[in-house]
């Protein structure tokens, strides 16, 4: 999330809020892991339970003695089982996703301390112009609008169009 040194009152405010949300946000997340890993041990008992009842219908040949490793091997294979773990797999990313949301929140506040002290020091006025909010913007277009030009296949669109005015 940008900052904006215009709006550092709004930005303070708005911190205990946003990172509430994150840290909630991220906590469901958790919960939703832990869960689907119950789900999944459970499944995983289940469909266990089921291979040892009728382990010659799981594939094992006539006459075999299944081992814990076929067993387990077997309970792996199943498709529930595949299933459920692709779905954990998605949850996990999203914590992880939520987490980095809730820790880069720290960093704001960090970074919001910061620029609370540089402003309370007088930072963004001293041995600089005071800008107005409108010439911000306006040198952060000029900006936008160099690096723009800078790409190469604007400079081939810019070549093109000097080509054609030149005809």
């Amino acid at each position: 999330m940008k900052l904006d040194i215009y709006d550092l009152d709004t930005a303070c405010l708005e911190q205990a809020d946003l990172f509430e949300q994150a840290g909630q946000d991220w906590a469901a997340a958790v919960s939703t892991v832990e869960t689907i890993e119950n789900q999944l041990a459970l499944l995983k008992a289940e469909v266990d339970e089921e291979i040892r009842k009728k382990p010659i219908a799981h594939g094992l040949p006539e006459g075999a003695k299944p081992t814990e490793t076929w067993i387990s091997n077997r309970v792996l294979q199943d498709e529930r089982i595949k299933e459920i773990q692709n779905v954990l797999i998605e949850a996990n990313t999203s914590a992880r996703t939520l987490l980095i949301i809730k820790q880069s929140m720290d960093q704001r506040l960090k970074t919001l301390d910061m620029l609370v002290s540089l402003y309370k020091a007088n930072y963004f006025a001293v041995n600089t112009k005071v800008y107005t909010e409108k010439e911000v913007r306006e040198r952060e277009s000029e900006v936008a609008r160099e690096e723009n030009t800078q790409h190469p296949r604007m400079q081939k669109l810019i070549l093109k169009r000097k080509e054609e005015a030149s005809k």
